[in-house]
């Protein structure tokens, strides 16, 4: 996945392109990326997100416990 680009979608192990579920333009920050083998995963970009925190993906996956990570732009993951 490329996370600096929001217009490019996840690609799963199979070589699935993620699904974009949300308004247009796709990678915007009305929507976000779900995975279309297990649609409880998803990645919807917050690359906004304001400073302390500052530009993000959130990775959700409702069958986990913790409420999700945050993946940077550089490559960086901290557990929400």
């Amino acid at each position: 996945m490329d996370w600096k680009d929001p217009t490019k979608p996840p690609v799963g192990p199979n070589g699935e392109e993620w699904e974009w579920r949300g308004k247009p333009p796709q990678g915007g920050d009305k929507g976000g990326y779900v995975n279309p083998s297990n649609p409880d995963q998803s990645a919807p970009p917050d690359l906004g997100h304001p400073p302390p925190v500052g530009p993000h993906w959130d990775y959700t996956d409702r069958n986990k416990t913790n409420p999700g990570w945050r993946v940077y732009p550089g490559g960086r993951i901290d557990e929400k």
